[in-house]
């Protein structure tokens, strides 16, 4: 039973009614911040043993007095109670600790003072084994050739380290910075849990993302020099941190480029040693070993014992643990997309694949479509065969040219649809994470007050002013710093109060999504180039987000000034459709009463245990910037669309100049030519219909090339001229 070896200091919950989007704090005198108990430590727990001893605490296993419950204590060694760096070190990890809350970091309990006037804090104790531990078991099974499946698979191993990043990128959003990102500091529970422990060294950002420190703490010095006895210390100095995964702009103490990018990097360093099952960084001494950090070396990358060293994981690996911090991931959770994607057998954005692997793998993910395609190919090639003796050279030559040309093109739409599906999948997790809030928000009590500052109502008419811009984006001007609610009553009728002050924690949440939408890293910006992204329209960011209500309320962002007297969200079509969907869905575009403007819709049913609709949340992306998207500058395009399971077309590009497309569309030149109601050809709908994952259909002229996007339940599809293909 253990905590995590002598380095635990583990991290924390914060309470679930903080909004979700809020940074971490830390006391502004964090030198004399004492305990907000009354109780001391021998009052509250009995010590019952030792587990571990860390670089400035001990940790023991101790007996909750009145909860009867076993706990992790740590508690700050004797000789550092005096050293007032030391504790602030100590409290300002005991803050971090307290204001953080994700199932992948441990939760804290309290703070508490001993009799003799020294400090602890008490967190749950945790039964399992470090990361550490378990990479060890792993290199004993890889070793009886038990790596193939299973606990030690490397799908599980990286898993494990995917779900640190999980715990990582949920810290770095609340301006949070780990800095001793390792195996040692990552626990495994008996029932498959995994923490990230350890936050004695994290570096608080300020609320803006100015790269600013809080409080006194800097998280650097502490008038101690860097020890090198042994590299898989945390150290305390200039230098913080370990070593072996350590990023160069940690290991050469620029404490003022510590960022985000220095904890990617470590966790790329902890994937590296979790694919090879080596340590990612080694060398006969200490010193050497510290070198290769400043230098932003690692170890070259080699199998362990006959395992497999895939090209993409390596890939990734590159590209987390890059010398300069900007030719990183954006963020870390950009990295552990990537990681996921691989585990699902999908392409990952830092590495083109060959062609031919591109088409395999995609295909291969239908077994039977894998069997049909074989027999196809095997018929081709013994067609060809027979075809070879009775055609000239010439006429072969021409054959395997329009044979590259097609299977280019379909490796053009996957790479198309892959990042399609990336955006539109981000939409939909962002979605899902505002459904989760809004039902946890509605579960609890209704506070005597607190209701928002800004509700237009039914009248019309706004409850207080706010700063607007014109918005390039929604052709009128919005509110970029704050959410907006909607009270389907008028001015001075208190009866949907208390629901307001319930819900009003939503505000922040509904600007964080669409903020995430441009970037985890976007939430650390300072407001001014936060309203920038805002307007932005890259890689189809998210233009609005929302929920609405059974009662009529709603909550909104970005933040309007008027909407139409009697306005009721509850007969548009957003919430008309999304009240019967299950799961996020897309819905058909309309356009919006507020700017005239255009949008495609995901929605989803926020329903209680009982079944019953609590809301509906939804995200929407302007049809414009997703219609332009869809355009490839590829020979003989004619149109790209976005087809549903019924065959239905929910958004098409514009045609190709003088093209006549089969695909449905209207006549108009201006966005109204996106919206229709047609439907796709009947051989692409049957394609659809068949579950074809991927394929290359001809009718009456025109390829179909099809790529499902698996993630949204949706298929692209692109038409193409086929005579640009058939042509010698």
């Amino acid at each position: 039973m253990t905590t995590g070896g002598g380095e635990t200091n583990s991290a924390p919950r914060w309470p679930s009614r903080r909004a979700p989007e809020a940074a971490v704090s830390v006391s502004p005198d964090v030198d004399g911040a004492q305990p907000a108990a009354t109780g001391s430590l021998e009052r509250e727990y009995e010590l019952l043993e030792r587990l571990g001893r860390g670089g400035m605490a001990d940790v023991y296993a101790a007996r909750d007095r009145h909860l009867l419950r076993t706990v992790a204590v740590k508690l700050l060694s004797g000789r550092f109670l005096e050293d007032p760096g030391e504790r602030a070190r100590f409290l300002m990890e005991a803050q971090v600790a307290a204001q953080l809350e994700h199932p992948n970091i441990v939760p804290f309990y309290g703070l508490e003072s001993t009799a003799t006037g020294g400090l602890a804090f008490s967190m749950r104790l945790v039964e399992g084994e470090t990361l550490s531990e378990y990479f060890a078991g792993a290199r004993t099974a890889a070793r009886r050739g038990e790596t193939a499946s299973g606990p030690y698979s490397l799908k599980s191993r990286l898993e494990h380290v995917a779900r640190v990043g999980d715990a990582l990128a949920y810290a770095h959003e609340r301006g949070v910075i780990h800095r001793d990102v390792k195996p040692r500091n990552v626990m495994l529970g008996t029932h498959n849990q995994l923490y990230l422990v350890d936050w004695g060294i994290a570096r608080v950002l300020a609320a803006e993302g100015a790269g600013i420190e809080t409080a006194r703490h800097d998280g650097t010095t502490f008038a101690r020099r860097v020890r090198t006895s042994d590299v898989t210390d945390t150290r305390f100095g200039d230098i913080t941190g370990t070593v072996r995964y350590m990023p160069p702009e940690q290991a050469n103490g620029r404490v003022d480029l510590h960022g985000p990018a220095s904890d990617q990097f470590a966790l790329g360093m902890m994937l590296q040693e979790a694919l090879t099952l080596r340590l990612p960084r080694t060398s006969p001494t200490p010193e050497e070993t510290l070198q290769m950090a400043q230098r932003g070396q690692r170890d070259p990358i080699r199998a362990f014992e006959g395992e497999r060293i895939p090209k993409a994981v390596v890939k990734i690996i590159e590209r987390a643990t890059a010398t300069d911090p900007a030719d990183r991931y954006p963020s870390v959770n950009a990295l552990v997309e990537d990681i996921r994607r691989f585990m699902r057998d999908e392409r990952v954005s830092v590495w083109r694949e060959p062609v031919a692997s591109r088409i395999w793998r995609r295909v291969g993910q239908r077994p039977e479509v894998t069997l049909l395609t074989f027999v196809a190919l095997l018929c081709a090639a013994i067609a060809y065969g027979a075809y070879n003796r009775y055609e000239t050279t010439e006429v072969r030559r021409q054959s395997a040219e329009r044979a590259v040309r097609r299977a280019n093109l379909t490796a053009e739409v996957m790479t198309r649809g892959d990042q399609l599906e990336r955006s539109l999948g981000r939409a939909e997790r962002l979605l899902e994470g505002l459904g989760a809030a809004t039902k946890a928000r509605l579960s609890e009590p209704a506070p005597q007050q607190g209701r928002p500052a800004h509700i237009i109502y039914a009248d019309g008419s706004l409850s207080s002013p706010f700063p607007t811009e014109m918005s390039r984006r929604r052709k009128q001007r919005v509110g970029y710093d704050n959410a907006v609610f909607y009270a389907p009553v008028p001015p001075g009728d208190q009866s949907l109060d208390s629901f307001l002050a319930q819900i009003a924690p939503l505000g922040p949440v509904v600007r964080q999504v669409t903020l995430r939408s441009h970037g985890e890293s976007a939430a650390l910006l300072p407001r001014a180039q936060q309203r920038a992204r805002f307007d932005a329209s890259d890689d189809l960011s998210i233009a609005s987000s929302y929920v609405a209500f059974p009662n009529g309320a709603m909550v909104g962002f970005p933040a309007v000034t008027t909407l139409p007297a009697g306005y009721d969200p509850r007969t548009r079509p957003f919430y008309v459709n999304g009240a019967s969907a299950i799961g996020p869905t897309w819905g058909s575009p309309y356009q919006d009463i507020t700017d005239g403007g255009i949008f495609l819709p995901c929605n989803l049913a926020v329903r209680d245990a009982q079944g019953r609709l609590l809301a509906v949340a939804g995200v929407e992306l302007r049809l414009d910037e997703l219609a332009a998207s869809l355009t490839m500058p590829i020979p003989g395009f004619l149109v790209a669309a976005l087809v549903n399971n019924d065959g239905g077309l929910v958004v098409r590009s514009h045609p190709g100049a003088g093209a006549t497309p089969k695909l449905p569309h209207g006549d108009a030149e201006g966005i109204e030519s996106l919206v229709y109601d047609g439907h796709a050809p009947k051989v692409v709908r049957d394609a659809i219909r068949a579950g074809d994952t991927v394929s290359q259909l001809e009718k009456d002229g025109s390829i179909f090339v099809l790529d499902r996007l698996n993630y949204v339940n949706l298929t692209l599809v692109v038409e193409l001229d086929a005579a640009i293909y058939d042509a010698s």
